[in-house]
């Protein structure tokens, strides 16, 4: 795909996603570090939120288990307003910030520079909760020091009408070596009963992402580990001209 993409730090000059090979791939088919606590953060907080707006108090608990019921009965209610694909992956990579540090990383982002001023339609709450859980984790688990951690970020158009066009978008969030332990990945993709609640966090992202239309695997090869999150949002009208004209993609029919 065309387009100027950015490589943060400047001093890497070749991505360590290039060249690999015997990929396994998983997919649908509380513990506290550097002040972030485990993966519900996002959703906890919106919800005590909105507790506090109507004059209800509710404490975390009380806030995890009514997320879960929600997300298990699909009944969750999401959001749809206008926001930029930038601003989210700024706030998602500032919650990982303290972090990387702790643990010495890299953090290298591929990512091309006309999308983050491109609008699209969603929960931009939700998105960025994903995502930001999905990093922490990677974060965690990748080794250090010296470390480094990826993400990539690959955008198309895909047009399914003449109405409605949506930007098909594919994260990618790397590190090297095992990556995350079996048991929290057999907690995010097929257990009912959770291990940890970092499996449960990761399992709930899953399901939020699937409630968004999107999906997630998580892919292990022989050096390297990465998530792979596939989303497609609506577009405003003036977005799609804009990303189309600009970098030169090519739409299609669905």
């Amino acid at each position: 795909m065309g387009g100027h993409a950015e490589k943060t730090p400047e001093s890497v000059t070749d991505s360590p996603l290039r060249g690999n090979s015997l990929a396994r791939v998983i997919g649908d088919g509380e513990q506290s570090h550097g002040g972030h606590r485990c993966c519900m953060i996002n959703q906890l907080e919106v919800r005590k939120q909105r507790c506090w707006v109507l004059g209800v108090g509710c404490t975390t608990e009380e806030c995890l288990g009514a997320e879960v019921s929600e997300v298990a009965q699909c009944s969750l209610e999401l959001e749809k307003t206008e926001f930029l694909v930038g601003s989210v992956i700024d706030a998602v990579v500032s919650q990982v910030m303290i972090l990387l540090r702790e643990k010495g990383l890299q953090l290298i982002r591929d990512i091309p520079e006309e999308i983050k001023t491109l609008a699209v339609y969603g929960d931009q709450v939700r998105v960025q909760q994903v995502l930001a859980d999905f990093l922490f984790n990677m974060v965690r688990y990748a080794p250090s020091p010296q470390g480094w951690v990826e993400i990539q970020v690959r955008p198309r158009l895909k047009q399914v009408s003449d109405e409605i066009t949506l930007m098909h978008i594919e994260f990618r969030i790397v590190c090297p070596g095992e990556g995350l332990p079996p048991d929290l990945v057999q907690d995010m993709f097929h257990s009912s009963q959770w291990v940890t609640r970092e499996g449960l966090g990761l399992s709930m992202c899953r399901k939020i992402l699937k409630l968004m239309n999107g999906e997630v695997q998580y892919i292990r090869e022989s050096e390297r580990c990465y998530f792979l999150i596939i989303l497609e949002l609506p577009m405003p009208r003036r977005s799609s001209k804009s990303f189309d004209r600009v970098i030169g993609i090519k739409t299609r029919q669905s």
